[in-house]
């Protein structure tokens, strides 16, 4: 068995479908590696039952919490910035009406900041109540203890590590900093409002700060 597990491993390595863009293709494929084999240990010392699509990874809980640590996140921020971009600047448009309402600017920012935050946790809320019912329906739920690989800060030979924790952890910490995130960035969206004249410009602005590191970082380097 061991010398099968070396075969494989070796193939693995050696795969050059695997990540064939990357400037560092051999350490991805080994970091894809390392995570593979952890969360496969992890299914062999679970109670849990075992599932071809558990194995798969295509149980809803297993499809979130993918998506979370890819790109699915910038998409969440931006649609808080989408809805958000335009909330002081239309005000502009309508001085007239907003004379008689007898609230202070800052009075009137806050309540802009907490209606476009509840509209964008309401529409994500539905979003997510619909992905998960449709992957449920396909694939099954998936269960909180699963347990899955993260990365933490390593020792002294090793900048990042793995760590196994569960499904419902990790949801539970993710699901607390997207509310945070999407409020900051509604907030910057409010900043940005009075300053600039038009919702467009709020919008681009807005987009280069999140998408900040993708414009400067590069693995090169």
């Amino acid at each position: 068995r061991f010398k099968i597990m070396n075969i494989d491993h070796m193939a693995f390595m050696d795969d050059k479908t695997l990540f064939p863009q990357s400037p560092f293709p051999f350490k991805d494929r080994s970091n894809l590696l390392h995570q593979m084999t952890t969360r496969y240990d992890s299914y062999l010392t679970s109670e849990l039952p075992i599932s071809k699509e558990i194995i798969e990874q295509k149980t809803a809980l297993q499809v979130l919490s993918n998506l979370l640590t890819g790109p699915m996140t910038y998409l969440i921020l931006f649609c808080a910035i989408y809805f958000g971009s335009d909330v002081l600047v239309r005000d502009r448009r309508n001085q007239t009406i907003l004379q008689g309402i007898p609230l202070s600017w800052y009075r009137l920012i806050n309540l802009k900041t907490f209606v476009a935050f509840s509209y964008t946790m309401l529409v994500l809320f539905a979003l997510f109540i619909a992905g998960m019912a449709a992957l449920t329906f396909q694939n099954g739920f998936g269960y909180f203890g699963m347990q899955i690989p993260t990365l933490v800060p390593g020792n002294e030979f090793d900048f990042m590590d793995l760590e196994i924790i569960s499904i419902g952890k990790f949801l539970l910490l993710a699901m607390g900093f997207i509310p945070i995130l999407v409020y900051l960035f509604i907030r910057i969206n409010m900043v940005l409002s009075l300053v600039l004249t038009n919702e467009w410009l709020v919008l681009l602005v807005s987009s280069l700060i999140l998408f900040s590191e993708r414009i400067y970082f590069t693995r090169e380097l």
